[in-house]
């Protein structure tokens, strides 16, 4: 793995907690995590190379991470990024989101980074919220840079049937121009309920 959380100097944790204890607070906290996902590793393996970046719970503390941390297109192929809510790991075996299922967008590369930005600022502004059925909530979002497209997967926490068909609207809103301008329609939008092997990443 090109990019490793345990490089973080002292001054630059520092620096990501003394902003995020300056600035306004957001519903809930969110942590960073970085991996690179093998076929065929066990849950054991797969949770070894899992490793957490930082966890913030302020606007101010999101922009001093997301500003220090490599570029998603900068990260090997098939690694991943993965915001959380709070501090979970991206794990199906989560029982808060083992229930859940993901929607996933394919982008082209000269997009992902702009849509990357644009839909984590979306969900830790809760703005999925007025699309999601009571009791469902967004728990993670996930970019990991293919050999062709990029990967870019939304995780609902309880895949209630009413967020699935509305989550399909409000990220194609997120990643058009009629949300914000200039950002193009994804080559790809589709429901994918969760389904996964043990020790398989959340999206």
């Amino acid at each position: 793995m090109a990019f490793s959380p345990s490089n973080f100097s002292p001054a630059t944790i520092n620096k990501f907690s003394s902003q995020d204890s300056l600035g306004v607070p957001l519903q809930t906290s969110w942590t960073f995590w970085v991996d690179k996902a093998n076929k065929g590793s066990t849950a054991a393996e797969y949770t070894a190379s899992l490793k957490k970046i930082y966890t913030f719970s302020t606007v101010q503390g999101f922009w001093s991470v997301f500003n220090h941390i490599p570029a998603c297109h900068d990260l090997p192929i098939r690694s991943y990024y993965h915001l959380m809510r709070e501090e979970r790991q991206p794990l199906w075996e989560d029982p808060v989101i083992s229930k859940g299922g993901t929607w996933r967008l394919k982008c082209y590369k000269k997009d992902t980074v702009r849509v990357w930005k644009e839909l984590l600022l979306a969900a830790i502004g809760e703005q999925f919220d007025s699309s999601l059925a009571p009791g469902d909530n967004i728990a993670g979002l996930s970019v990991s840079p293919r050999p062709r497209d990029d990967l870019i997967q939304d995780g609902l926490s309880a895949a209630i049937m009413e967020s699935l068909n509305n989550a399909a609207t409000a990220l194609s809103k997120t990643t058009e121009a009629g949300n914000f301008v200039g950002l193009p329609q994804p080559t790809m939008l589709t429901s994918q309920p969760q389904q996964m092997d043990t020790g398989s990443t959340m999206p």
